[in-house]
């Protein structure tokens, strides 16, 4: 059975790079070359950035709004003096 690597690069990625790759010896594997798919790359990283800022929203409200009530009052003294 022969082994194959597939090289998954932008479309802008340099070919000389590519073929310098694809031209090795291939004595037990061939070398394919796909490019990637940039809307399926953007789902890829903005599923887990949405669940991420989902579970910390709550984190982040509760040290806005207590920064918020600090700086508050820091400005009400200075506003005094």
């Amino acid at each position: 059975m022969e082994e194959l690597l597939i090289i998954s690069a932008p479309k802008s990625y340099p070919n000389t790079l590519i073929e310098n790759l694809i031209t090795l010896p291939k004595a037990h594997f061939s070398v394919k070359r796909t490019e990637e798919q940039s809307p399926y790359a953007a789902i890829e990283w903005a599923i887990p950035t949405v669940i991420i800022t989902y579970l910390t929203k709550p984190f982040f409200e509760a040290f806005l709004s207590e920064g918020g009530k600090e700086l508050y009052k820091l400005v009400k003294e200075q506003v005094k003096n």
